[in-house]
């Protein structure tokens, strides 16, 4: 977000393969928050009684609370992808180098683009990994960019592995 007026003299690249405005915002704290945040709100329901308070829960309805997290989030990688498009040339897809100074950008539409610069900021933020038993076995799986947008929440679940999301 520092591209503004400032680089007016320069001609800027953005390439992002996803969701512009980064981890935290698409797959990372800030989702996780919203719905830890509405655990806790379910959980004081839950403990009310302990207050003096009749209150139940009659249905979790994890697709209204999956809506609610990325209708507030979605719109602001979209207006990162605009400031971006406001200040200089952005390609949807993943770059790579092919040179010095020089990259190659694979589109997401199936084409290329290549360019070369005298600076390259590397902002690459994070990925899971899946370890190969996981994701050569054939078992359905999950990573922290999908989960919290599945349809459904599964019957069961098992946590492999670990990071900051």
């Amino acid at each position: 977000m520092i591209v503004d007026d400032r680089f007016d003299g320069l001609d800027v690249a953005h390439v992002e393969a996803t969701r512009f405005s980064g981890t935290c915002l698409n797959v990372g704290c800030i989702p996780t928050k919203m719905l830890a945040y509405t655990a806790e709100v379910a959980e004081t329901v839950r403990a009310a009684s302990s207050y003096g308070v009749d209150a139940r829960i009659d249905r979790i309805r994890w697709s209204d609370i999956r809506d609610r997290v990325f209708a507030r989030l979605d719109p602001i990688g979209d207006e990162g992808r605009d400031h971006r498009r406001a200040h200089g040339t952005v390609y949807d897809g993943t770059a790579r180098f092919t040179g010095p100074r020089a990259m190659t950008v694979d589109l997401a539409d199936g084409g290329t683009a290549e360019f070369t610069a005298d600076r390259i900021v590397l902002a690459v933020g994070g990925r899971p990994v899946v370890p190969p038993p996981v994701a050569d076995s054939g078992v359905p799986f999950h990573t922290s960019d999908t989960i919290m947008r599945i349809d459904e929440l599964p019957e069961h679940l098992a946590i492999i592995g670990g990071g900051y999301i």
